[in-house]
């Protein structure tokens, strides 16, 4: 859990616990079939003013295991998926 800001990731994100903000962030040369995967079970997600760049490496920016989960998307540039 916690808050993390201005991160330059170059791979792919797994979010396993609640009440994570990712903040002012960029993700590119991810792999699989998402760049960023949200397990089922947790809760409170936030994702503010990032870039996804899916290279067309993938076909989704963000995967939400559960449609019970709470995850909120602000300000964000999600493209070249394929």
């Amino acid at each position: 859990p916690g808050v993390y800001e201005n991160l330059d990731i170059r791979g792919n994100v797994t979010i396993n616990a609640s009440n994570v903000t990712l903040r002012n962030f960029k993700v590119t040369k991810a792999g699989g079939f998402s760049a960023i995967v949200v397990s089922s079970g947790v809760n409170n997600i936030k994702f503010e003013d990032c870039e996804i760049n899916g290279e067309f490496r993938h076909q989704f920016g963000i995967w939400v295991y559960s449609s019970n989960t709470q995850v909120t998307v602000r300000r964000c540039e999600i493209y070249n998926l394929g």
